[in-house]
């Protein structure tokens, strides 16, 4: 989930396909996760809505007397918002003989977001490998003259990404003022 007051609707699906939808009910076993209502306007559908991230089981009763009962295991999951990068545009001169190497910082926000707690927290990719390379890190390597594009993104379904233009030169050129 995201900051803010959303929901997720669910659809409950019940077989063989001829059966006539039950009239059921739903709960939560942590309402401090989140909550359940079913959908006013189709008992079919759960609207979830999101309190804090965590792990809850839905179960789905059956109100009509058949006694039939579904659980399952739910997790809240707080998405990353926000991804920056220490800088947006670097020039990297190579030189002979010596690896030309540049440490990319992501900061991500909101700071609870559930996937900076893994290790795999952010995806780096280089958008031509044959100019500069990025490891899992965001070390970026230069490999020879022109740009590039290194993209970082959050490790989670909500596509977040921040991006750094990488210039590569093997002219360093150094500029004076003339008073």
């Amino acid at each position: 989930y995201k900051s803010g007051n959303n929901t997720e609707t669910f659809a409950v699906k019940v077989n063989p396909d001829n059966t006539t939808m039950p009239t059921v009910k739903y709960s939560t076993s942590d309402p401090s996760i989140a909550t359940v209502v079913a959908d006013s306007t189709d008992n079919s559908q759960v609207i979830i809505t999101p309190k804090k991230p965590g792990k809850f089981i839905l179960t789905v009763e059956t109100t009509d007397g058949s006694n039939l009962k579904l659980s399952a295991e739910v997790e809240v999951v707080q998405l990353v918002e926000h991804i920056s990068l220490n800088t947006t545009e670097k020039i990297l001169f190579l030189e002979d003989g010596q690896t030309v190497t540049y440490q990319l910082i992501a900061t991500a926000l909101p700071t609870n977001a559930t996937v900076l707690s893994n290790q795999d927290k952010f995806i780096w990719s280089s958008s031509d490998d044959t100019i500069a390379t990025v490891n899992n890190k965001g070390l970026v390597t230069a490999v020879s003259p022109g740009t590039t594009i290194i993209t970082v993104k959050a490790n989670d379904v909500g596509g977040i990404s921040a991006t750094c233009i990488i210039h590569v030169s093997n002219n360093k050129i150094i500029f004076s003022t003339i008073i």
